[in-house]
């Protein structure tokens, strides 16, 4: 695991421990979602049975009585701002081609429709720049930078940065493997 995608998991095992902490209900890491391809033909080559989204944190939110899947897309930076764009074109992962989104706010928006997310989060631990702010808001995406969460760890008790409890983070203590759900 190179240094970018190690800091990356252990962004993900920290938030999902203070969202935990936060009391949000049934918070889950690195899950998979799965549709069965319509267009899936048993012998037809190059079809993949499912189609897959993944999602780094999934928790739920009971409004009114109800229950609600809510989903979060984590962005870990040690640079300055996540940029908005990201993508020059389609992308294969997990042997299927994922079409071209050309933003982080796009994808996290079809990512929500997909999965039947009733919220979508985009949570960082520096800043966002201007125009993803500014483009979730359009989208109904709510956004969590790195003053939010020390805010968040503050008013747990904690005292040092999300820097700082990610150091001492060993992802070899840690389950890796996606949680896989069909929708």
């Amino acid at each position: 695991m190179n240094d970018n995608n190690e800091m990356g998991a252990r962004f993900e095992i920290f938030i999902e421990a203070l969202f935990n902490a936060y009391g949000l209900q049934n918070v889950r890491r690195d899950v998979e979602f799965r549709k069965l391809n319509p267009y899936y033909r048993p012998g037809r080559p190059g079809e993949p049975k499912y189609i897959r989204r993944q999602c780094d944190i999934t928790y739920d939110i009971v409004k009114e009585g109800n229950l609600y899947l809510a989903a979060a897309e984590l962005k870990y930076t040690s640079n300055g701002q996540v940029s908005y764009s990201f993508r020059d074109g389609p992308k294969r992962k997990k042997g299927q081609m994922i079409p071209r989104i050309g933003n982080l706010v796009d994808e996290v928006y079809e990512r929500q429709l997909f999965i039947e997310a009733y919220l979508s989060l985009l949570v960082t631990n520096k800043k966002f720049q201007k125009k993803v702010k500014k483009e979730a808001e359009k989208r109904g995406i709510k956004v969590m930078e790195g003053n939010d969460l020390q805010a968040i760890i503050r008013k747990l008790g904690g005292k040092y940065s999300v820097d700082d409890y990610l150091v001492n983070i060993r992802t070899e203590d840690y389950d890796l493997r996606s949680d896989i759900r069909k929708v």
